[in-house]
């Protein structure tokens, strides 16, 4: 409210202190309109003022002020400074000139007051304008009242209908995908239903980091200041000069950025090199380097499985990475409640129930026990060892996994880590954990549905 008080007050102070100025600048004086001096009662008529009034504010409004409010609604205040001083400075300065210009020549349109001032050239280029534009805002007009009668009635399909007393809409989901023919699909309770919903990650964006190496330092290591790192990027800057050819060849291998002179001349070539497990397949011209995410360690190769980064001096490999992950992210509702980057048409954000699934990374001792029931395993559920240690390695969200077989069916139950919490989310862990299992477990279990994985009942 202040800030609609202060911007309605610069209004007024404008049209009262800016519009003096613009009136000195281009005065009207006691020469007859052309309303009065040619007065066809065709073309040229006189009005009364208040229908003048109307008309000129039938040409500014439009649909100004609905969407007006609207983008008010999306951005917030800050809608109150650009109309204000768009207005100010820029409209009503453009709609009294562009009047006094046409009264002075016979009440001559835009671009016919264009050809009298800058040539027929121009005259033509407006007319073409002209009506380009006048097509665009009778699109508006038509797609803008109904885009928000549609977004406020809803579709007609959309229709209310009485159900057990009161009045209720049906809503139908469809689910797609793998979903479809599973037995979750069959099993889907609604709790709530959230607008404009989408997923998010516990990541923080890490500063820049910089390195340089020696020329021709093979298998070059270097410890970024973090680890649990979601996703990196890592640019390495060449030494070589490249032709417009040979970037135009380079950039279909790779990502590049140049930096440019003055002049335009390409001054530095950055190759965004590429993350792989290990240097066995590349050659010595593959851009590749490896990175452990948890540790947060960055290695390039010997420059014969893949190439040594050149000797550009200082900065010369730069690295922008992501970290996140854990149980810090299980963060409670409500809790993620602002933006560090504004977001268009979005002006609020927050999480409607409680955040889980995040799982700090295993110690040396769990890592060597997984890796034993691997080797035994071996990829392949066969006792129901292997199945209890399949269904541990297909999430971090599992605790404990429990494989009760018999009578030809395999039932495999599943508690989760924080069981109370992450109750409502134990589909979305089930069909993680059936994505992973399900190339390892006998395809006759599948197919005849002989395998269940179920929830613990604690």
């Amino acid at each position: 409210m202040i800030s609609f008080i202060i911007c309605l007050a610069l209004l007024i102070g404008g049209y009262f202190v800016y519009g003096k100025v613009v009136e000195n600048t281009f005065a009207p004086d006691d020469r007859e309109t052309p309303a009065v001096r040619i007065n066809d009662g065709v073309d040229y008529v006189v009005m009364p003022q208040w229908k003048l009034f109307l008309v000129q504010l039938l040409n500014i409004a439009g649909l100004g002020p609905i969407f007006g409010a609207m983008q008010g609604a999306l951005w917030g205040p800050v809608v109150f400074l650009w109309i204000t001083f768009g207005t100010i400075f820029a409209g009503g300065v453009h709609d009294y000139f562009s009047g006094m210009l046409s009264e002075r020549n016979d009440g001559a349109s835009i671009s016919e007051v264009c050809g009298i001032y800058l040539g027929n050239v121009m005259k033509n280029v407006m007319r073409v304008f002209s009506v380009v534009l006048l097509v665009m805002v009778g699109t508006v007009f038509a797609v803008g009242p109904a885009g928000l009668i549609v977004t406020l009635l809803g579709n007609s399909d959309f229709m209310p209908g009485i159900q057990w007393g009161k009045e209720r809409f049906w809503i139908r989901i469809r689910k797609t995908g793998d979903e479809r023919n599973t037995e979750a699909s069959q099993r889907t309770m609604i709790q709530e239903i959230w607008m404009n919903a989408t997923e998010i990650t516990a990541e923080e964006t890490m500063d820049q980091e910089v390195f340089s190496i020696g020329a021709n330092e093979k298998n070059a290591v270097f410890r970024l200041a973090a680890g649990n790192i979601t996703k990196a990027e890592v640019w390495v800057q060449e030494h070589r000069e490249y032709s417009e050819e040979q970037l135009a060849k380079l950039r279909q291998a790779y990502e590049i950025r140049t930096e440019k002179t003055e002049d335009g001349t390409v001054r530095h070539v950055w190759i965004r090199w590429e993350e792989r497990e290990n240097f066995a397949s590349s050659t010595e011209t593959d851009c590749h380097y490896m990175l452990d995410k948890n540790e947060g360690i960055l290695q390039f190769s010997d420059g014969i499985h893949g190439r040594i980064p050149d000797d550009c001096g200082e900065a010369s490999i730069r690295v922008r990475y992501r970290c996140g992950g854990g149980k810090r992210g299980n963060v409670p509702a409500g809790a993620v409640n602002r933006f560090r980057e504004t977001t268009g048409f979005v002006n609020q954000v927050i999480n409607p129930m409680d955040m889980s699934g995040g799982v700090d990374r295993e110690n040396v001792e769990t890592a060597i026990q997984r890796q034993g029931r691997a080797f035994r395993h071996r990829g392949r559920a066969v006792t129901a060892g292997d199945y209890e240690a399949l269904a541990m390695e297909s999430s971090g969200s599992i605790l404990k996994a429990k494989c009760f077989p018999g009578q030809g069916r395999v039932n495999l139950v599943l508690l989760l880590r924080e069981h109370n919490r992450e109750l409502e989310n134990f589909d979305l862990v089930k069909r993680e954990c059936l994505r992973y299992m399900e190339d390892k477990i006998p395809a006759s279990l599948l197919e005849n549905r002989k395998f269940r994985i179920l929830e613990s009942r604690v």
